[in-house]
């Protein structure tokens, strides 16, 4: 190649690396919220798992940084009382516990709505969780019919905040994200299938060998998921992306500090294969002069598949 290539050569290799640097910068930082915000941008996303998985502390993160990053206003509905750190200012909190007080809050948070109080710039609703009101308003009868009521209720108030979500992303041209949280389906009745699944990976398997009881603790992480399946009943089939929680890790020593790790996994998503981990938290306490200092750091494994927007391409085989 002459010298005049060589230059021109590296006159367009600078140029991408400037086209590539701008489009860095161009591109938003990929956080807890991006990411939410990218795979549901007027839609619901389910976050399920088990108790201390960290449901409560993704959604604290999410809601935090789009008010604080983002300047987008939220609501964070609590049924169960876990949330015990302190929301921005800007958020809007509520504490219920019946279906009769959930109804009221979604009222007010739609009135808020159409007065413009709230929404201008996009807006968060957590639901953390919608599985505690419908267990108390069906628990308080012992009719069925009652209780029926209260189930199907959960999918009725599930599709009305997604149809306001909807409605209100069109009309601002904002992202408008609901994240419900949900509790995962008691594992009874599995237990069988997750000791075949247990000892085929172990190369247990053999004639005449005795079943045995497996601990929760014996079985990985990714065969427990896999037979794992949150609550929600109808409602499942209203929300496409559904994400599990798991947790890792549990540390604790004699000088009171604690880490837990909780990783977060795809589990029906079109954004992301099946149990691929989107996400890994880490919540630490941290004994210091007498009080505690709560840490909540994150790394995001894998960037959603963009979905909206996109004219796909169309050919036959």
């Amino acid at each position: 190649m002459s010298a005049r290539g060589i230059r021109e050569r590296l006159r367009e290799k600078a140029r991408e690396i400037e086209a590539e640097e701008m489009e860095e910068e161009r591109r938003p930082e990929l956080d807890l919220y991006t990411l939410v915000s990218m795979v549901a941008p007027h839609e619901a996303l389910m976050l399920f798992g088990g108790t201390r998985t960290g449901k409560t502390t993704f959604c604290y993160v999410v809601v935090r940084e789009a008010v604080e990053k983002y300047g987008l206003d939220a609501v964070y509905i609590d049924t169960e009382g876990n949330l015990h750190w302190k929301l921005p200012p800007k958020a809007l909190y509520y504490r219920v516990s019946g279906l009769d007080d959930l109804n009221a809050v979604i009222n007010e948070v739609h009135r808020k709505l159409i007065r413009e109080e709230i929404g201008q710039n996009g807006l968060v609703v957590v639901v953390d969780s919608l599985e505690a009101p419908v267990l108390r308003s069906a628990g308080s009868s012992r009719s069925f019919y009652y209780r029926a009521q209260a189930f199907m209720t959960r999918t009725v108030l599930g599709d009305r905040l997604i149809a306001i979500a909807n409605e209100y992303s069109k009309k601002y041209d904002k992202p408008f994200t609901i994240l419900i949280t949900e509790h995962a389906r008691s594992e009874i009745g599995l237990s069988r299938l997750i000791e075949q699944a247990v000892s085929s990976a172990r190369g247990e398997e053999g004639e005449g060998r005795r079943s045995r009881f497996i601990r929760p603790e014996e079985v990985p992480p990714e065969i427990r998921l896999l037979y794992t399946r949150p609550k929600g009943g109808s409602l499942l089939y209203l929300i496409k992306d559904i994400w599990v929680t798991e947790q890792l890790e549990a540390y604790a020593d004699e000088s009171g500090y604690k880490r837990t790790t909780c990783g977060v996994y795809a589990w029906g998503s079109r954004a992301y294969a099946r149990m691929e981990r989107v996400a890994t938290l880490n919540i630490e306490t941290i004994p210091e002069r007498g009080r505690r200092r709560v840490r909540i750091t994150y790394k995001i494994h894998a960037t959603p598949i963009p979905l909206f927007g996109v004219e796909p391409e169309i050919a036959p085989e």
